[in-house]
């Protein structure tokens, strides 16, 4: 039966002071990156999250169909979660096998819980914040072109063009200024944290 499983099948002893050294080596991490880690893990999560609810919510498919669908979709933000080993919450409830086993202090484990919690909520509620701005610059931008519309069908097409394409300028300038600052935050968090 050994050879089935070759050289990495593990004694159910042996995963548990895995995990055991797992949890350890989590609750000494120091709060910057577990924070940065704990906000990229509430992002995807809430990323699954919302694209669930949209699959879900296509009337065009059956009820199994968006279930299943919707399932895997989550799943996804899971699978981001663990691909980019983010501090998920849930996961990290695991680090009381080593308190259980005095390898970690109750105050090293709150203290994760506590920023890791917080952090997966701040993640969450950006992105949840970034989709309500998006809406509300694409609302804007619905505004500005039905209050500029001519009455006269010739008219109509040209300058509903370019107030359509002044708006998505506006809109895609936007999210370039976004996600640039996005991108110098966390970059110069990550080269303090190196430093």
């Amino acid at each position: 039966m050994s050879d089935l499983y070759g050289s990495d099948a593990y004694s159910l002893v042996e995963i548990a002071r895995r995990i055991e050294s797992v949890g350890e080596a989590k609750a000494r991490m120091a709060a910057l990156p577990l924070a940065l880690l704990g906000v990229l893990a509430g992002a995807f999560i809430g990323l699954g999250a919302m694209l669930s609810v949209l699959v879900k919510s296509d009337p065009t498919l059956g009820f199994a169909t968006s279930a299943v669908l919707g399932g895997l979709v989550f799943a996804m933000g899971l699978l981001m979660v663990v691909v980019a080993g983010a501090e998920l919450f849930t996961g990290n409830n695991l680090i009381v096998m080593a308190w259980a086993d005095g390898r970690v202090s109750t105050a090293q484990l709150l203290r994760n819980w506590t920023i890791v919690c917080l952090a997966n909520f701040v993640g969450a509620a950006g992105l949840a914040l970034l989709v309500w701005a998006r809406h509300l610059v694409w609302k804007v931008c619905w505004r500005c072109k039905k209050q500029t519309m001519p009455s006269s069908a010739s008219t109509r097409s040209s300058r509903a063009k370019s107030v359509h394409s002044c708006c998505t300028a506006s809109c895609t300038s936007t999210g370039r200024q976004v996600t640039s600052w996005c991108l110098t935050t966390v970059t110069t968090s990550y080269r303090k944290t190196l430093a």
